[in-house]
């Protein structure tokens, strides 16, 4: 008597994935320097999460510092139906894949995430650090690759090996805080339909940066 209920997650695949709860719902996590983080439940349909008291001001800074004076214009993995089209399309931030190997506060980062998703930290991308000046954009998007809509691109239906090695999951950092604007937007958010102008951000889910 007394005694709270246990609950078992089962997962198909072998992959662990946070359990979303109900929107608004909390839960802690213990991270591996200590201090305990807050993940809240945003949406479940997709899964959204925001983690909060992840990075400190000081990792930010060390982030940007380093990224800086490499960032390029983004560039677009183009659809088969697509082709043709200029990345400026879609998409007009720029970024740079950061490596964090041999850097012990990058690397110190690399492990939280690693202890947050519990997925390998060898089988995480460079962090992609990302610049939005004003009125740029991404428009909406999966961060996965369907090689199905990719079946002209040998060099992508490699890199997925055909769709079996894939993006899981995407962790945000954000870096800095804007007095209006910057947010990522979920158009599908609640079950919605897939959107109709890909640029409009008034549906579905907003969630704005929080330093």
């Amino acid at each position: 008597g007394g005694q709270s209920p246990a609950v078992l997650c089962l997962y198909e695949g072998g992959q662990f994935i946070w359990p979303p709860g109900h929107v608004d719902s909390e839960r802690f996590v213990e991270l591996p320097d200590g201090h305990r983080a807050t993940i809240r439940t945003l949406s479940l349909q997709p899964v959204v999460l925001s983690i909060e008291n992840f990075l400190r001001p000081e990792e930010s800074g060390h982030i940007i510092e380093k990224a800086l004076p490499h960032l390029k214009k983004s560039g677009v993995a183009l659809k088969d139906v697509d082709k043709g089209r200029e990345a400026k399309e879609f998409r007009t931030s720029s970024q740079y894949f950061l490596p964090t190997s041999g850097d012990s506060k990058l690397e110190e980062i690399d492990e939280r995430v690693m202890w947050l998703m519990r997925v390998p930290v060898t089988h995480a991308e460079y962090i992609q650090v990302l610049r939005y000046n004003n009125m740029e954009h991404y428009s909406a998007h999966h961060d996965y690759f369907d090689p199905r809509e990719y079946a002209s691109n040998a060099d992508m239906r490699r890199e997925t090996m055909e769709g079996a090695k894939n993006r899981l999951a995407t962790v945000f950092f954000y870096l800095s805080d804007v007095a209006e604007g910057g947010a990522t937007n979920f158009p599908r958010a609640g079950g919605g339909p897939p959107p109709r102008d890909f640029f409009d951000c008034s549906k579905g889910l907003s969630v704005y940066p929080q330093n």
